[in-house]
Formats: C-alpha cells, structure tokens, sequence
C-alpha cells in the first residue's frame, strides 16, 4: 500500500512535470513563430523543433515505465523504444541547433565578414 506522503510528493512532481512541459511547448512555439529569418533563426528552429520530440519522447518513457510496472511488459517495451527513439531524434536536433550557433558565433568566420564590409566602405 502507498503511503500518503508518497502519493501527494508523485502528484505534484507530476504536476510541476506537465507545467515545464507546457512551457517550454509554449515558448517552442513562440520562438518557431517569432523568426524572422535573422541570422541566429537557423540554430534556433532546430531547438525549438527539438523541445517537442523530448516531450513526446519523455512523455513515453514514463507512461513505459508505468506499464512496466503494472504487469503491461509488452506494450511498455514498445513505447520505452519509441520515447527513446523520440528523445534521440530531438539529441541530434539539439545538436544541430547548438552547431548551427556555433558556426554563427565563430570569431573566424565573423571577422573576415566584418573586415570586407569595413574594407568597402572605406573605399566608397
């Protein structure tokens, strides 16, 4: 038998779990809508794009879990697979979101832009 105290901290980590995932599906959106097509866009819409698949991945690792658990070992062993495949799949968005940045902020590629720049409109 659960203890009580075991039931009310399971249900307000449940609940704080569902309020981060609403955020962040909320600011996912906004920043999907909010581009413009500047130059840090191309690195943010992988991460964005990316927040989803960690959710609906994470979302079927626990309910996986929680068929493990309760005797549904087959059905829990196929959504395990695709909340990691999900999860995975949102990884290597983040990783190519994170690249995407990185390859904007790099002081070789920025100063060589910059220096042309400058240099034609001097000569102008």
């Amino acid at each position: 038998m659960m203890n009580i105290s075991t039931m009310v901290l399971g249900s307000i980590f449940s609940l704080a779990t569902i309020g981060v995932f609403i955020a962040m599906a909320f600011y996912a959106v906004k920043n999907l809508k909010g581009f413009k097509g500047g130059l840090l866009s191309s690195g943010w819409k992988f991460i964005s794009i990316s927040v989803f698949f960690f959710i609906v991945g994470q979302l079927f690792l626990e309910t996986g879990s929680g068929q493990a658990l309760s005797g549904m070992g087959g059905l829990a062993q196929y959504n395990v697979a695709f909340g990691s495949l999900m999860e995975t799949l949102g990884g290597a968005l983040l990783v190519m979101g994170f690249r995407a940045q990185n390859n904007i902020w790099k002081t070789e590629k920025i100063a060589p832009s910059i220096s042309t720049k400058q240099n034609k409109a001097s000569k102008q």
